[in-house]
């Protein structure tokens, strides 16, 4: 199962952590994991074109099927930007609650 946690908690940063497979199919079949990382690396592609470098912090593992990110001092857009990956992935849970698990603190 896919975990993905989003922290609003501190006003000054967001930060959110994707882990794990979807394991909805094998490799190369799993559909569920394929909506996931399109939606999150579509977003992790459209906030490094508005961010400079040292905006943000970027930890990945493909084989672990970890990514970590994290801004400090979000604009409006980011925080655009960052809500509609929550959404995205919340349709994807709604649809597979065995394989996504979504939480906001």
């Amino acid at each position: 199962m896919t975990k993905a946690t989003f922290d609003y908690q501190n006003p000054e940063s967001i930060r959110f952590e994707i882990l794990g497979h979807a394991h909805f199919a094998r490799a190369g079949q799993d559909i569920v994991c394929s909506a996931i990382s399109t939606a999150v690396f579509t977003t992790l592609n459209l906030l490094d074109s508005i961010l400079e470098k040292d905006q943000y912090l970027l930890n990945s593992n493909e084989q672990k099927g970890i990514i970590q990110f994290e801004t400090k001092s979000p604009t409006e857009i980011v925080i655009k930007i960052i809500d509609n990956l929550y959404q995205v992935l919340a349709m994807i849970a709604e649809d597979y609650p065995n394989n996504l698990k979504l939480s906001k603190k």
